[in-house]
């Protein structure tokens, strides 16, 4: 689903009042002045003024809560914190040389319960946060005024500390240490972090209850280990594994996450730092700037005789498993990219040449005519093995012209914008036809996506929407003139989609969904789909024990969210769009199945109004006045 069918929230300035052409759902007059609103990933509206911070029912327009000493917090401050129902204000309160001293608070949008506040809790500078979503916490990382780096755990549930540490790295200034970013959590028991040094890294196990450290390792340098681009070190792995890895560079360690202990009798050592890994079933695969290689993840031991691993010659950009293994394409600049597939089993190219395309690939993958790719200005099929092209003739938008795709079971549906066709390629059968030439939009507005509807395909832009039947028979054409003001245009055009942010709960779903596809994959007699299932169950086990968080989701508000991830399905029915008619500026709701307004709200004399949509509750929060909130229903 795509992000901008999820959920949008357009932000403009407002200027004067409003009168509308319909009532109000509700109204409400805010104590002081209104500086800024957002709608959360849970669904409740949060206002911010200069006398307090709000959050407000979208359903009846009631104050839920109010926390007042979060009044004239910046817009710039607050953010939202993925795969929860919280928000973060982050103050800067000094800058020096060396980082700047920051403030955190985290508070629950639905309740407005303050969960953590770093200044009450002694600590001045915050280095990491982290969201320990298994035992349902909140870890910081930071110093505090006698300037002793420390650890504090807050119970989500709570708000209140459960313990602080500040003797993992010594005392005051000797004590700092850079913490790596990422964290591991094993189980709702413990965690694993590691420091991030130039010269001498660790590894700490920390039991979660009480603060104690169950085991720590260092991270001893390679021999012979050279910077080659200046990456920080990277802490990976997974609870369900047992394992972790730590990487310096182009070199990686495995550890037993019970002990400690190095699980592997050297690190792996590759040619560049690494730029892609693939999780196979079968083990790691190592994607650096120029080669490919396979190590098995409990030895760390080659899986390929040749050490050297497969020679990529260019960055790989995309991937896609195969019956003979893993298509990739490789390339480094946006005028050409590079395809061949990769034998994982041998470690060996099955072409003798990559086959060159123009373009940077964004699509690929092997049909039975051959291996279909797509790029912003090219659609053919190759034959890997003799470099020979399928079709005839490519599907082809020239300049800064472009394709766009959108594809029904076997049929890709692809719209040039250069010559204004829109294509059917049949993947099954390797071949492509003409549907529908010259389609014109009013404005000459060029077109900016396709979507599959139940009853066609659809192809739009910023003011016209256009329906054609599977045959490429035209359904309807719907243009509706752009107000004059370009300012609000260019807003209406930055729209942002919050529930875009929900990463670990799209992340759990695809465990649950590789899962089952590569057990059914399994059972196959085809091979193809074997290869595939074989990756995805790869890829399935890793993301098992990375996204454990599915454990605790009602600690984290997840359930009011994924209802709501689930709702916003029935947004894609609709688009909204901002028009002048007649000497007013209304905001349209157009129905996609027949391209006729569903609703509307009049801004009669508003030239910029500020307004929220809420595409999923079909609701409009606008700012009347200084301190006034309506909210329109349509």
């Amino acid at each position: 689903m795509k992000t901008k069918n999820l959920l949008i929230i357009i932000t403009l300035f407002i200027v004067g009042n409003t009168s509308f052409a319909q009532e109000a759902t509700w109204s409400i007059d805010m104590k002081g002045n209104i500086l800024w609103q957002k709608i959360t990933p849970a669904g409740t509206l949060v206002v911010t003024t200069t006398t307090a911070m709000y959050g407000i029912d979208p359903a009846k327009g009631t104050i839920t809560w109010e926390q007042s000493s979060l009044a004239n917090i910046p817009e710039s401050e607050y953010e939202i914190i993925p795969n929860t129902s919280f928000v973060a204000i982050v103050k800067t309160t000094k800058k020096t040389p060396q980082f700047d001293w920051t403030e955190h608070i985290v508070l629950d949008a639905i309740s407005g319960k303050i969960l953590c506040n770093t200044k009450q809790n002694d600590i001045g500078a915050v280095f990491n946060r982290y969201i320990l979503y298994n035992s349902g916490h909140i870890l910081i990382y930071g110093m505090g005024s006698k300037l002793s780096t420390s650890f504090t755990l807050f119970d989500i549930t709570t708000g209140q500390k459960v313990w602080s540490r500040s003797d993992l790295f010594g005392k005051a200034l000797f004590g700092f240490a850079k913490v790596n970013p990422n964290i591991i959590e094993c189980n709702s028991d413990a965690f694993v972090f590691a420091t991030d040094d130039e010269m001498k890294s660790m590894i700490f196990k920390v039991d979660i209850k009480t603060g104690d450290v169950i085991w720590k390792e260092n991270v001893p340098n390679p021999k012979g280990m050279v910077r080659l681009t200046g990456k920080p070190p990277r802490l990976f792995g997974s609870a369900s594994q047992g394992m972790a890895y730590y990487q310096k560079e182009s070199n990686i360690m495995g550890f037993n996450l019970a002990d400690g202990k190095q699980a592997w009798k050297d690190f792996i050592k590759l040619p560049d730092a690494v730029d892609k890994i693939i999780y196979d079933k079968e083990g790691f695969i190592f994607c650096t700037s120029g080669s490919m290689h396979m190590y098995d993840y409990k030895t760390g031991a080659p899986k390929w005789l040749d050490k050297k691993g497969i020679k990529l010659g260019e960055p790989m950009i995309q991937y896609n498993y195969c019956s003979e293994g893993i298509v990739v394409a490789m390339g480094s600049t946006p005028d050409n990219s590079f395809i061949n597939i990769a034998d994982i089993e041998k470690g060996v190219f099955v072409g003798s040449k990559s086959v060159k395309v123009l373009g940077t690939v964004q699509e690929i993958r092997v049909i039975d005519k051959g291996v279909l790719y797509r790029t912003p200005n090219e659609i053919n099929i190759v034959d890997v093995n003799s470099g020979k092209e399928i079709l005839p003739k490519s599907i082809k938008a020239t300049g800064s012209d472009v394709l766009i795709t959108a594809n029904k079971g076997d049929m890709m549906y692809v719209f040039s914008t250069d010559n204004n066709t829109l294509y059917q390629l049949d993947t099954k059968q390797g071949s492509y036809k003409e549907i529908v030439k010259d389609v014109k939009f009013d404005d000459k507005e060029k077109a900016t996506s396709i979507e599959i509807r139940d009853n066609g395909i659809l192809v739009s832009s910023a003011q016209n929407m256009t329906l054609f039947d599977f045959t490429g028979k035209l359904k309807y054409h719907s243009y509706f003139p752009a107000p004059e003001n370009s300012k609000l245009m260019k807003v209406l055009g930055g729209a942002t989609a919050v529930l875009g942010a929900m990463y670990t709960m799209q992340a759990a779903m695809m465990t649950a969904a590789t899962g089952a596809i590569a057990a059914s994959a399994s059972q196959s007699n085809d091979k193809a789909t074997q290869e595939v299932g074989k990756g995805m169950a790869g890829a399935s086990d890793y993301y098992a024990g990375a996204t454990g968080q599915a454990a605790n989701m009602s600690k984290m508000g997840m359930d009011v969210i994924r209802k709501r991830f689930t709702a916003s399905a029935s947004a894609n029915n609709y688009y909204f769009m901002l028009s002048k008619v007649e000497k007013s500026v209304k905001l349209l709701k157009i129905n996609k199945a027949d391209g006729q307004k569903m609703g509307e709200i009049d801004f009669k004399k508003d030239k910029e109004p500020n307004y929220d949509i809420d595409d999923i509750s079909n609701q409009l929060y606008y700012r009347t006045n200084a301190n006034k909130l309506s909210c329109y229903k349509f």
